[in-house]
């Protein structure tokens, strides 16, 4: 289960990717460095991004509802993108 939502941030307008999943590891450090990896952007490449992961505390916006509704705050604006996986259609009316 997962969604991911493009959004721009407020304090310098840049495009970026947000996102939650549900997923099991024992490190999200290494987790972390897998995904880098995956998507080409290992220490060794000429491309870097970063990537931030947290555990959800399952308590305030920290629970699957609360970010689905975060990945849905920018509906309507033209840069505006969301991809879902697993995602009920209720679920995305309750966030």
């Amino acid at each position: 289960m997962g969604v991911l939502a493009l959004e721009r941030g407020d304090a310098f307008l840049q495009l970026h990717v947000q996102g939650m999943m549900s997923l099991k590891t024992s490190s999200t450090r290494s987790l972390k460095a897998e995904i880098k990896s995956w998507i080409g952007w290992d220490y060794h490449g000429l491309i870097g991004g970063s990537i931030c992961i947290k555990s959800l505390r399952n308590r305030g916006l920290h629970t699957v509802i609360g970010l689905i509704g975060y990945c849905l705050k920018d509906e309507g604006l033209d840069h505006f993108r969301f991809y879902s996986k697993n995602v009920s259609d209720e679920q995305k009316d309750e966030a």
